[in-house]
């Protein structure tokens, strides 16, 4: 860059760090986080599965993991998350989705009768 070089204590170990990041883009911020709870919502697919047939909301289901593993997930994105594996698992068995996931919000249109 330079003709003089620059030489300052610590320089070599920030150049290094510096390149392991460029390295792999995933390992920084909301990707690691959001790879992190893809791979445990997956791990636990089936149990999760299990609760939501027998009815149990997406809060309880995120409560016992928040208790149980010490992470911090919405019920939103472990809901999008179990969608997301959800899709993969009906295109792979043909055994159907638990069923909707998210709730229409605001208000409905009205149902016309037949008369």
């Amino acid at each position: 860059m330079a003709d003089k070089e620059f030489d300052y204590p610590g320089l070599g170990k920030a150049r290094m760090a510096l390149t392991a990041l460029a390295k792999d883009a995933t390992t920084s911020g909301r990707g690691r986080a959001r790879a992190f709870k893809k791979a445990l919502t997956q791990e636990l697919y089936v149990e999760i599965r299990a609760a939501r047939k027998t009815k149990h909301s997406w809060k309880v289901i995120r409560q016992a993991l928040v208790k149980n593993v010490s992470i911090k997930i919405s019920e939103r994105c472990l809901a999008r998350l179990f969608n997301e594996i959800d899709i993969e698992w009906e295109r792979e068995t043909g055994e159907p989705r638990v069923g909707e996931i998210y709730r229409r919000r605001g208000r409905q249109k009205p149902k016309i009768k037949d008369a």
